[in-house]
């Protein structure tokens, strides 16, 4: 959706296919996203999927949240506060860093980057999802 901004509305078994995955598990994510105000919906003739606000104002970390079962207070990688060795674990603080480090980044990245990304060094999109 992002890669034509301001285009038209998209259905659930066309992004499906645009990313291969199936038109049913596709329908669901797009409730989720609606649902959490990141992605709009119309029916009937012309309608489809559209992104609800600007794709600069859309962040990975809302996605992930939105498409996630898990509430948004629960750390994208496993905790160490569960484990018995984690006072003496030398890795502790590393995952305690790179989750925060993860965390930052999924919160500025926008919807838009992630479009720029996809974009070939052509401008050109359709050929970079068909050959992904």
């Amino acid at each position: 959706m992002a890669l034509v901004p301001g285009g038209p509305s998209f259905g659930a078994s066309e992004l499906a296919e645009a990313i291969g995955a199936s038109p049913s598990y596709m329908a669901k994510l797009l409730q989720k996203l609606v649902h959490a105000g990141l992605v709009t919906s119309r029916r009937g003739a012309g309608g489809g999927f559209s992104l609800a606000r600007p794709a600069t104002a859309i962040t990975l970390d809302q996605i992930i949240f939105a498409v996630s079962d898990a509430p948004a207070d629960v750390p994208l990688l496993p905790s160490c506060a569960t484990c018995r060795l984690a006072d003496v674990c030398p890795i502790t603080e590393a995952v305690r860093r790179a989750e925060e480090s993860m965390e930052a980044q999924f919160r500025t990245l926008t919807v838009d980057v992630l479009a720029q990304l996809l974009r070939g060094p052509d401008g050109h999109t359709e050929r970079m999802l068909r050959d992904a």
